[in-house]
This record gives structure tokens, sequence and C-alpha cells, in this order.
């Protein structure tokens, strides 16, 4: 039986994972990537993101701090989940696609989790120099889509994967 297909699931994977993508290249492209690099152009946005979330500055960097860049690398396996599970929902109607997908949304929602915690217990020792306007448009709000989105779709895609075991159960009794 072919996986059901859910356009804002796919939507929310293609678009953040395009996003992501951009994210965590901009982290393993560093030095290349930051201010007088030969690549910012791509990251011009970025000149307020290392303002606002000190994780992003480029002094975390040249101190070693591995923190982003090991983001990084969960994004990008964050997002080949994301795009391997559209795979397997339109092209190859893959009966496990719905577990890739929940698991893709599972890695986002538990690294969106880490990040406020992060913040949470050292004090907002990254964003807190930010005023509450700046905190919640560029941090906070952006945190909250991408958890409620992640939320949701593991709660959608958690019931396609209930809903088949019961089936399955069923037939084995």
């Amino acid at each position: 039986m072919a996986p059901k297909s859910y356009s804002l699931v796919t939507l929310w994977f293609v678009v953040a994972g395009t996003i992501v993508l951009w994210d965590s290249t901009y982290a393993l492209m560093r030095p290349r990537s930051l201010a007088g690099g030969d690549l910012r152009w791509m990251w011009k946005f970025y000149d307020i993101y290392e303002k606002i979330d000190k994780v992003y500055d480029p002094a975390l960097f040249s101190a070693g701090d591995g923190f982003l860049p090991s983001i990084a690398v969960l994004n990008i396996t964050e997002v080949l989940l994301s795009f391997l599970y559209i795979y397997g929902v339109y092209v190859a109607s893959w009966d496990v696609a719905p577990l890739i997908g929940f698991t893709s949304a599972t890695i986002t929602l538990s690294k969106t989790a880490l990040y406020c915690l992060q913040e949470y217990f050292c004090g907002l020792c990254t964003v807190g120099h930010n005023d509450s306007n700046d905190i919640f448009t560029y941090w906070l709000g952006p945190n909250i889509l991408w958890a409620g989105a992640c939320f949701l779709i593991t709660l959608k895609l958690g019931s396609d994967i209930a809903s088949s075991l019961k089936k399955t159960k069923g037939k084995t009794e």
C-alpha cells in the first residue's frame, strides 16, 4: 500500500530543507562564508544573524567552537531524510516513508529544543544582548515556527505509523 501524501508536509520539507541547507553550508564553509570571505555574497543576510545570535558570531569560529558545525552536520542528515521521505512518498511508494519523514521531523524538533534549552540554561548567553523585538523576530519566532511545524508533522506521520502497525498486528494474529 502506498504511503499517504501530505502536500503541507512536503511543502515544509522542501522550503525548510532549502533554508537549512543554506544555513548548514554557511557553517561548514567558514571562514569563506564570513565577512571578508570570497563566498560571503551568498550569506549576506548573516550580517544580521551574526549580531543577533552569538552562535553565528565569527569570534566563536575563531575560538574553535564546534557547536555550529556539529549542528550543520545534523542539519544535512535531517534534510537528506526529508528529501528521502518525499522520494519515498511520491516516486518509490515506500511503506517506510512515513518513518523516514517522522525521523527527520524528530531530528529538527530535537535540535530546536537543544537550541532553546541551551539558551535557557546559559541565561540567554548567545541572544540575551538583544532587545525583545529582535529576540522574537530573529530567534524565538523562527524557533517557534520550526518546532511547531515539526511537532505537527510528527503527530501526523506518527499517527500514520501507528495506524499501519495496528493493521499489521491484525493481519498477524
